[in-house]
């Protein structure tokens, strides 16, 4: 009866440490393969100056019929592509337009406008701006 509780015993640890170590191997020996597919998109925005309009203190609103107009006194607007300088304007001077953005691009994106002064000299004329981004004063 020693004898055969000794093998069972002794059968026993071994199995046990084939358990083990079967376990072991198979935990190290796993492999396991990802295909991971990037695409990116195409992103295409486009801004354009448009329904520019200038006025004076002896003129109402007038639209722009070309990429420079006269205002009294010396001043002027200009625009040159996206560029738009409004130089030597006095109080009653004024100038309106719209920026369209297009986006012809494979992905949604979040448009953010910064509006900033970029003359310390004039912060005053820059405070008194008023400017609306659809049909909202900010």
């Amino acid at each position: 009866m020693k004898k055969r509780l000794l093998l069972t015993s002794i059968l026993t640890v071994i199995m046990c440490v084939s358990l083990i170590i079967g376990a072991t191997f198979a935990l190290f020996q796993s492999k396991s393969e990802v295909n991971i597919a990037v695409s990116s998109g195409n992103v295409e925005v486009e801004a354009v100056i448009a329904n520019t309009e200038y006025k004076t203190l002896t003129q109402d609103w007038t639209a722009f019929t070309s990429n420079r107009a006269d205002l009294d006194i010396g001043g002027y607007v200009a625009i040159d592509g996206k560029d738009i300088t409004f130089a030597n304007v006095v109080p009653g001077d004024g100038l309106k337009f719209d920026v369209q953005i297009t986006n012809s691009s494979t992905v949604t994106i979040k448009y953010r406008v910064i509006v900033a002064n970029t003359n310390d000299v004039n912060a005053d004329l820059f405070n008194a701006l008023n400017i609306k981004v659809n049909n909202v004063e900010y």
